[in-house]
């Protein structure tokens, strides 16, 4: 149940509609303001000039405690120029990127809280390189990395690293979260790398793949021209060739390139990527590796699928469809089918007269639904 509710809360995207006026309006419908429907606290009345002006729902089944008469959000394309507007007063709340976070991390107005996404490197083993469609090879990566160390150097310090896929804040067992319920640490990659282990690994598959010297290894990663990316890019460049001793090339794609065409067919090695929950359910991560649905990699191993599929059929034990995840999740970190990396914090600047302003890690981050300013 607890499934199914917050699927069915995912970004308004199974919100009610009704079918004369989708019907009426039709290839119309939620153009523009006046022609949609809505059952939420606030109506959307225009959207003029990017500016999104929502104001209060009399309809609404709880309107009585509905503070705010009326919210405007902005779509502003530059952050230099978000911030600006939140300085001049023009605004009430701003995300910050992270190369200004230091700058605003004892004003009082600064938050933060993680907002569910994970980042990690996408693995093809189907690659015209033979190396990523050996095992070993895939764990000597994972291993080789210190993922507390490419944090700092990253980003800053400003994400937690990890090494698993499901994020830890997600609803587990008996009221417990995800990261509660089960020690990731003893089953996924030590977070701070174990080169011994790692060479080991590299060992095993230079000896399958007949490679005698581990320089004779050339891999290509491959991520965005963003300048945050080439960073992070160069961190792990960086660890796995001083652990490994193997040659790791760097290509730099756009944005629109990389989403478009290079993760969709495949035309890559490694890359980075990452994503963001759905909904508050372990699946929501780990279908991403369903070789019936190859979200940007062509990975596949029939036991991970046998153990989604028995989840899915678990309908009486909550728990032991929580179990049957997990177990999932370890046979994804044994084959070493992708490398994760951190858990992402999200800085942001609130007016401190905004009160009773909530955020979360699933779907859309911010809840000013019941949100009021203080006299």
């Amino acid at each position: 149940m607890t499934v199914l509710l917050s699927a069915l809360g995912m970004q308004s995207n199974l919100a009610p509609v009704r079918q004369d006026i989708v019907e009426q309006y039709g290839d119309e419908f939620a153009a523009t303001a006046d022609k949609n429907v809505y059952s939420g606290p606030f109506v959307l009345t225009s959207t003029e000039n990017n500016l999104y002006v929502f104001e209060k729902n009399p309809e609404f089944w709880d309107a009585d405690n509905i503070k705010l008469d009326r919210v405007e959000l902005n779509y502003i394309e530059k952050p230099d120029t978000q911030l600006a507007m939140y300085e001049n007063g023009e605004l009430d709340f701003v995300r910050l990127d992270n190369a200004v976070v230091e700058n605003y991390k004892d004003n009082d107005d600064y938050g933060v809280y993680l907002n569910g996404n994970v980042d990690y490197c996408y693995i093809n083993p189907n690659s015209d390189n033979p190396v990523w469609a050996n095992k070993n090879f895939r764990l000597a990566l994972n291993y080789a990395l210190n993922r507390v160390e490419y944090n700092q150097l990253a980003n800053a310090g400003l994400y937690e690293p990890y090494n698993a896929l499901c994020f830890p804040g997600l609803s587990g067992k008996d009221g417990k979260t995800y990261g509660e319920s089960y020690d990731v640490d003893s089953y996924a990659y030590p977070m701070e790398g174990d080169v011994d282990k790692a060479k080991e690994y590299l060992d095993a598959a230079m000896k399958e793949l007949n490679i005698s010297d581990p320089s004779a290894i050339e891999i290509e990663f491959v991520t965005t021209d963003a300048e945050s990316n080439k960073k992070i890019a160069e961190v792990l460049q960086e660890q796995w060739q001083n652990a490994l001793g193997i040659k790791v090339n760097i290509r730099q794609v756009t944005y629109a390139d990389i989403y478009g065409e290079v993760y969709p067919k495949f035309d890559y090695e490694i890359g980075y990527a990452g994503w963001g929950p759905d909904f508050d359910d372990p699946t929501t991560y780990l279908n991403l590796f369903r070789s019936d649905i190859n979200w940007y990699t062509p990975y596949g191993n029939p036991e991970f699928d046998a153990k989604l599929d028995a989840a899915m059929a678990e309908t009486e034990d909550a728990n032991k469809r929580m179990d049957l995840l997990n177990e999932a999740e370890q046979i994804l970190i044994a084959d070493g089918a992708w490398v994760p990396l951190q858990a992402r914090n999200q800085s942001y600047l609130l007016n401190p007269k905004m009160k009773d302003v909530t955020f979360y890690s699933f779907s859309i981050n911010i809840d000013w639904a019941y949100a009021d300013i203080a006299e």
